[in-house]
């Protein structure tokens, strides 16, 4: 049994050896991941975020009125301020834009230091095991902290997180639901002491800036519940009904933040066409994802190989399958273990399980959008209780009694050499992860060989071909994309635009009509076949096309009325 939460104690923070520590953790993370700033964008979400969002080139009143609006399939305004004031600071360098989010995960690196501190220093255990002196303890948890925050801070798992610019939101919602966390806790400890509403205050407001970076964060009050039952005992079934719902009654303004955040997230995800849909996975298809992905992420972050920027859905995805019952064994059994747990006092295994579980909902694939089966991304959050216990269970085998003094003297050489061993393995799969990001050639060269026959990696690294005038490299890869995935508008209209660039107009034209076919709204198809059909002569079915561009209001409105313009002066010729 690791630890049985009793009654709450100050954390001595005024010493020395918690900051060098938090620091050393903190900086360690930075330094690692800083060669990251030489990668580029990549056409993976970048170019809606940043080097083609116009609207983040002005910070002023009209720019934050747009920020508070529905973008990208999402509502998170905090976000797209943050990507303003980099552009702000550094225009479209990707030096600054991949600094920001490094500062930020290794700020929260920091955070999760001194929760973890505030967790096992402030709440202490009634267990005669963790009666020894306060240097003793605060050592210990030192040891601990420093174990989940470096653990958290160099896991490869969140290399998609930091080292990708348009991924800003996950390390930014992170970093104020970090602070809410630790502001709660504060509150929390105050009402054994001496009670501070400002805790609470600000532990709500830095939760709503948590929402507005990402929503991702509307877990936040059932975690807070967690806290409350275990390990800060505040909600108990020994209490009383009064102290109870008084616990409950604190949650309701998080709770209905909570509720708006998810309501403007599903008008946000109607608001946009997503690759794929609610609609296109029936119920059992997305319960049979979500069962493999308590087991996927688990077993990324124990064994962290074979990480992929995406991870599309399987052919076979039988909710009966093979791969699916073994992860259902899993989760139950994992499931029946907390229970027993629980019920011999080792909460904290219960505790654990829940925050992971909970934390991983609103991703997990009951409502799916999109085609990804899973993101490593999603774990950046849920994999904090994990880090935590694996922290506990080293420091429990560090400090445990052995049997002689030479015993002890070889064990704990074994579990340094095995957490050096660890931390120098996760470091450099973090340091070849972030090379993955490097720029979108090696992005979807990467994914491509993982998944062969994952025709958005031919789409996008098609499109990385296409901007460099890589025309024939191009068009062998969005052929490929066409016959994996032949309803896609898109990927027609990339091949036209390759054929232009060719010379083969005729050809660019058959795209474009199918472009258009597949889908009526084409804005952009009909304009750049206005552009073709002027260069074959055909000025009357040009018009046509520009006038289909003006009403769609298309960003070349301006450009198609310039361009009926100088048809109609050559018809009056």
């Amino acid at each position: 049994m690791f630890l049985n939460f009793s009654k709450i104690k100050l954390v001595p923070f005024s010493n020395r050896r918690i900051w060098v520590a938090a620091l050393l953790v903190s900086i360690s993370t930075l330094i690692l991941y800083l060669p990251s700033i030489q990668n580029d964008f990549v056409n993976w979400d970048d170019d809606r975020y940043v080097y083609e969002n116009e609207h983040i080139r002005s910070l002023d009143y009209k720019f934050l009125k747009w920020s508070f609006g529905f973008h990208i399939s999402n509502w998170h305004p905090l976000t797209l301020i943050s990507h303003s004031v980099d552009y702000a600071l550094w225009g479209l360098n990707p030096i600054g834009h991949h600094l920001t989010n490094i500062i930020f995960h290794s700020a929260n690196t920091l955070l999760l230091f001194i929760l973890t501190l505030y967790l096992l220093t402030n709440v202490s255990s009634a267990q005669s095991s963790f009666s020894e002196n306060s240097s003793i303890l605060s050592t210990k948890y030192i040891f601990t902290a420093s174990v989940a925050a470096l653990l958290f801070g160099i896991h490869p798992i969140h290399v998609e997180s930091v080292a990708w610019v348009s991924e800003r939101k996950d390390v930014l919602s992170t970093f104020f639901a970090l602070l809410s966390l630790i502001f709660y806790f504060k509150y929390a400890l105050s009402q054994e002491i001496k009670r501070q509403p400002w805790y609470y205050i600000l532990s709500l407001f830095l939760f709503v800036l948590a929402l507005m970076s990402k929503p991702m964060a509307v877990t936040l009050p059932l975690i807070l519940i967690i806290l409350d039952i275990f390990p800060f005992q505040r909600f108990s079934s020994k209490k009383d009904f009064k102290a109870n719902f008084k616990i409950v009654i604190e949650k309701l303004p998080f709770i209905s933040f909570s509720l708006i955040s998810t309501v403007l997230t599903i008008i946000a995800q109607h608001s946009e066409h997503a690759i794929g849909s609610l609609k296109t996975y029936p119920l059992f298809f997305r319960i049979a994802t979500a069962i493999n992905g308590l087991t996927f992420y688990l077993k990324k972050i124990l064994l962290p190989i074979g990480l992929s920027p995406f991870y599309p859905f399987p052919t076979n995805n039988s909710l009966f399958s093979f791969k699916h019952i073994i992860a259902a064994v899993v989760v139950i059994s994992i499931t029946i273990f907390c229970v027993w747990a629980w019920k011999r006092g080792m909460k904290i295994y219960t505790a654990v399980w829940a925050y992971y579980v909970i934390t991983l909902l609103p991703v997990i694939g009951i409502i799916q959008i999109g085609e990804q089966a899973a993101a490593d991304r999603y774990s950046y959050m849920p994999s904090i209780g994990l880090f935590i216990l694996i922290g506990l269970g080293i420091s429990y085998a560090w400090d445990k009694h052995y049997s002689s003094k030479r015993l002890a003297y070889f064990c704990k050489k074994i579990i340094l050499f095995m957490l050096i061993l660890i931390s120098l393995t996760l470091s450099i799969l973090t340091v070849k992860q972030t090379k993955i990001w490097t720029d979108s050639i090696t992005l979807w060269s990467y994914e491509l060989k993982g998944y062969p026959d994952f025709w958005l990696g031919y789409h996008n690294r098609a499109h990385a071909y296409t901007t460099l005038g890589e025309y024939e490299h191009a068009s062998k890869d969005i052929d490929k994309a066409i016959f994996y995935n032949p309803k896609y508008p898109q990927s027609y209209f990339l091949r036209a635009i390759n054929q232009i660039g060719l010379g083969d107009y005729h050809r660019a034209l058959t795209d474009l009509d199918k472009a258009v076919k597949l889908n009526p709204q084409f804005a952009d198809a009909y304009y750049i076949r206005s552009k073709v059909y002027i260069k074959l002569d055909n000025y009357q079915r040009a018009l046509l096309d520009l006038d289909r561009a003006i009403g769609l209001k298309t960003q070349f409105a301006a450009e198609a009325y310039r361009e009926k313009q100088e048809i109609y002066k050559k018809l009056s010729d």
